[in-house]
Parts: structure tokens; sequence; C-alpha cells
């Protein structure tokens, strides 16, 4: 590979056939940043996971596209669905054959676009918002944002130079008391 195909690679996340589901669910779970825009990332988690698959995806696992602190589960759902979808799509596509009549896919172009509706397969409404900066599909019936912040199970990763004061500081403390000790 040349230097800037080796530079594209560094950056790139892996495609999903090449992750192991574990280290998808581990990228996935406990984000600030929403879903959808982890999905459409391309280096974040994994790459050619693009605007309608991401939606699809969703769809499947009721999770609305701007949910962020997936729990583990969560996570779960979204790397079996992602590839359920990915590799009915594949062969989809391989035989010729049109994308099953039950997905999204359909019905959401027939408005598309943001504060449009349409409904879906089984006749709920489908709206369409933005994000993770693009238009997306959802139901609302079935995908709604939870309110959530960081678990404590999965720290937040410091910086160096947090890490660096923070530890200065500790430091500090130690020779304070120490001092205070000795007077």
């Amino acid at each position: 590979l040349s230097a800037s195909e080796e530079h594209l690679k560094s950056k790139s996340a892996r495609p999903a056939r090449e992750c192991d589901d574990g280290s998808l669910v581990d990228k996935l779970m406990n984000r600030k940043k929403g879903i959808k825009g982890l999905l459409l990332d391309q280096r974040a988690v994994v790459s050619g996971v693009g605007n309608w698959v991401a939606d699809e995806i969703l769809y499947r696992s009721k999770i609305h596209p701007d949910q962020a602190y997936l729990t583990k589960d969560e996570a779960e759902g979204i790397v079996h669905e992602m590839h359920s979808v990915l590799s009915e799509a594949v062969e989809c596509l391989k035989r010729g054959n049109d994308f099953p009549k039950q997905w999204l896919f359909h019905y959401r172009w027939r408005l598309g676009g943001s504060g449009s509706t349409s409904k879906d397969h089984h006749g709920k409404t489908i709206h369409f918002v933005q994000s993770g900066g693009r238009s997306s599909a959802i139901i609302p019936s079935l995908q709604k944002v939870k309110s959530r912040s960081r678990s404590a199970k999965k720290p937040a990763k410091a910086g160096k130079k947090r890490e660096a004061a923070e530890s200065k500081r500790s430091v500090s403390k130690k020779v304070k008391v120490e001092r205070s000790r000795e007077l």
C-alpha cells in the first residue's frame, strides 16, 4: 500500500464483518455522542454504514438516533441488527432482489426530509428529523430518547494534561498534609 493508503487505513474503522462483536459493543456503549452520529462516523465504530442503513438498524433496534449512553443490551442489539441488515442487503444485491417489504428503506423515500411524515409497513407514523448531521427516519412510538448520563462502570477517558494536573494536585495535597503534621 502507498503511504496515503496506509494513512487512510489507519484513520478509518474496519468493516463490520472484520470486527469482533465484543469490541463493537464496547465502542457503542456509554458514549456521549448520539448513536446515529457514531454509526455514520466511518472512523469511530465501523466503516460502511450509511444513512439509510443506520436508520434501518436503529428502527429494528427500536432506538432513537439521538440516544446517547447506550446500555450493553442496547449496544448488543445494534450489533446484531447491523450484521443482519448488512447481510440481508448484500444477499439481496447479489441476487438482484428487492430489499424485504417490511424494511423502513421502502417507506423513508416516499416523502423524506425533516418535518415530513409517512407510514411504515405496519402503519406506524414515520417522522423525519435531523440527527448525526443527516435526515433520519424514525418511528416516534417505538424510538424514544431516554434521559441518561455516563454510567459509572465505564470511566471517562482523561487526557494526558488532565491526568498530569490531577496527579500534581494529589501530590500537592499530600505534601501539605505532611507539612501540617510536622508542625
